[in-house]
């Protein structure tokens, strides 16, 4: 019966002593925001950190444009590039199948994509896997012109990047690509 008495005065004490700490502590009250303000103010700041992404990529795309003393065009999507070899071959157009041969790596240098060195690669525009802005810039290009573009990010692979091809999140790609034949131009009749 000693051992029982023991056991419940023992437990007492264990019990009682964390309660009365809780008790103690002051109680942290947050004032919630509205869903509209916190929602408004989410957006906001959302908005002014991509815009800070957005600048930073175009500093580092510009400083490695300046470094290589390249002269290159922008486009209005924020696709930079410049032909370095220009033949009057004919007009790439949105549906024409290509054979093209391309390299593709970040601006540190690092190789992350190429098309087959034994055979060129065939893509229709418009309906290809590779990033939108390399189908944007094949479409400033004739057969036979070879080309320098700067992708930044959101015309290459995004926020997400490619894992598999060893491209990060956010990065922007540089592109040697050259038009080695047109296959075929859509069917503007249809």
């Amino acid at each position: 019966m000693k051992g029982k008495v023991t056991y419940r005065l023992l437990r007492f004490p264990t019990l009682l002593l964390p309660t009365l700490l809780l008790m103690a502590c002051p109680v942290m009250q947050e004032e919630v925001p509205s869903s509209e303000d916190s929602g408004a103010d989410w957006e906001e700041h959302r908005l002014d950190a991509n815009r800070e992404l957005v600048k930073i990529e175009k500093e580092h795309i510009e400083s490695y444009i300046s470094r290589y003393g390249w002269e290159m065009f922008q486009t209005g999507s924020g696709l930079r590039y410049m032909v370095y070899r220009d033949i009057d071959g004919q007009r790439i157009i949105p549906g024409s199948t290509v054979h093209i041969s391309f390299t593709m790596e970040l601006l540190t240098g690092e190789q992350v994509g190429a098309s087959n060195i034994r055979k060129h690669d065939t893509l229709r525009i418009g309906h290809s896997m590779l990033p939108v802005g390399l189908e944007e810039a094949l479409m400033l290009l004739n057969t036979g012109d070879k080309a320098r573009v700067i992708l930044p990010s959101h015309l290459a692979y995004g926020m997400t990047g490619d894992p598999d091809k060893g491209i990060p999140s956010m990065a922007s790609l540089v592109c040697d690509v050259e038009v080695i034949e047109l296959i075929d131009k859509p069917d503007k009749t249809k």
